[in-house]
Order: structure tokens, then C-alpha cells, then sequence
């Protein structure tokens, strides 16, 4: 009987391809409303204005109840600070319950979330702002504004 071998490739071909430059948000899963299955129906990103930038979660991902703590990250491919990260948990007793939310590996959120039903909105968490990243007005940016100040007085 003959022996097959692989052949003796030092190297395979790699696939490159660009890798995310935004910030980092995970989820991490402590405890669901009851049920041995856990889901999370979608998850987003949106932005300062209002509209939606990135949706992370486009179909339903179940968990087993078993395993938690359970952790999901996602990179995001923008490199601004969102506004709210909207969370769709399960419905009923198969939704999260217990979450930490974190984002650049700083925890921003933690708690309960609540039970949904198929008309539930999607759970809003604030993106806070640093202080280092508000951008207060200093007296060369209010020069430079046209500001216009009309004083009326009746004598």
C-alpha cells in the first residue's frame, strides 16, 4: 500500500484584505429572562444626527443560556463616536436580561434589559462623551463668528 503525503509547501497563499479602523463595542451576556436559549434579534449604530451608520446584528444570534458569561465584539468601520447603540433583545422570556455594554474596552452601560414584544422598539444606550472630546467655543472662534447684537431701548 502507497503512503500519500502532502506536498511540501513552506508557505500557503494569504488573503488580505482591510481590516476596521473604527472603535470597538462588546456585548457581554450574563443572564437571559428564563429560557435555556437566549437571543438577540439585531443590533445598530447610530450616529450623532440620528440615522442609522452601522448595523452589527442583521439577523437573529442565539445563545446558550449554559455558557454565560458570553462576549461578542464588533469593530466598527467608522472612526466617529456613535450617538446611541440600539439593541433589539428577544422577545418575552428568550430575550437578555442581564448586560454590560463596552465600548473601546471601557464599560459605558450596565443593567437589565427589558422584556420585549414584536411592537417593542429597539433598547437605546448612550455613547457618553469625554471631556476631552467636547469642543467648547474659545474667544477666537467667537470673534470670528458674525454675531449681530441689536439693543432696543425706549426712552
Amino acid at each position: 500500500m502507497q503512503s500519500s503525503k502532502w506536498p511540501a509547501e513552506p508557505s500557503l497563499p494569504s488573503i488580505q484584505s482591510r481590516q476596521p479602523q473604527g472603535h470597538l463595542i462588546s456585548f457581554i451576556i450574563t443572564d437571559g429572562w428564563g429560557n435555556n436559549q437566549v437571543e438577540i434579534r439585531n443590533a445598530m449604530i447610530q450616529n450623532a444626527d440620528g440615522s442609522i451608520s452601522e448595523v452589527l446584528l442583521t439577523d437573529k444570534w442565539f445563545f446558550n443560556a449554559e455558557s454565560f458569561p458570553d462576549t461578542i465584539s464588533f469593530a466598527l468601520k467608522s472612526t466617529e463616536r456613535p450617538g446611541f447603540i440600539l439593541f433589539g433583545n428577544g422577545y418575552g422570556k428568550s430575550g437578555v436580561r442581564s448586560l454590560t455594554v463596552l465600548y473601546d474596552n471601557e464599560q459605558i452601560w450596565k443593567g437589565d434589559l427589558p422584556m420585549t414584544n414584536p411592537n417593542s422598539e429597539n433598547f437605546p444606550i448612550a455613547v457618553p462623551i469625554k471631556y476631552n472630546e467636547f469642543q467648547k467655543p474659545d474667544i477666537k472662534s467667537l470673534r470670528s463668528a458674525s454675531l449681530n447684537f441689536h439693543l432696543d431701548l425706549e426712552t
